[in-house]
């Protein structure tokens, strides 16, 4: 494995009680990671006080200087099923995805669990 290194930078903050503007950016150095760059900034809205809607747009520069960049618009739903599991449909559109050169868009649809301890 190569010798790597890399920052990441995530800020999000509740206004009004309702929308949830998110940033997020990182950098590595080294061949680990699969990004160099990248870069992330989206917006959430709370819906009947517990769940969050949200879509996001995302840009990463691959670590591998023959991939091409890629740009990502994601749509999520996170579902707070109780005080300690949320649930988060989602649906991405990836343009020029890094790692399918042959592709020039593809759908990912996925979906996260989250447990609070």
């Amino acid at each position: 494995m190569p010798e790597s290194w890399g920052l990441a930078f995530s800020a999000a903050r509740f206004l009004d009680d309702q929308w949830l503007p998110f940033i997020r950016a990182g950098y590595s150095e080294g061949g680990a990671a699969l990004m160099r760059r990248s870069l992330a900034a989206g917006l959430g809205v709370r819906i009947d006080g517990r769940d969050v809607a949200a879509i996001a747009l995302a840009w990463g520069d691959p670590s591998d200087a023959t991939l091409r960049d890629q740009t990502t618009l994601e749509a999520f739903y996170r579902w707070q099923v109780n005080d300690v599991l949320a649930i988060t449909p989602s649906a991405q559109v990836i343009r020029d995805p890094a790692l399918s050169p042959d592709e020039d868009r593809i759908l990912v649809l996925g979906l996260r669990a989250r447990k609070a301890l």
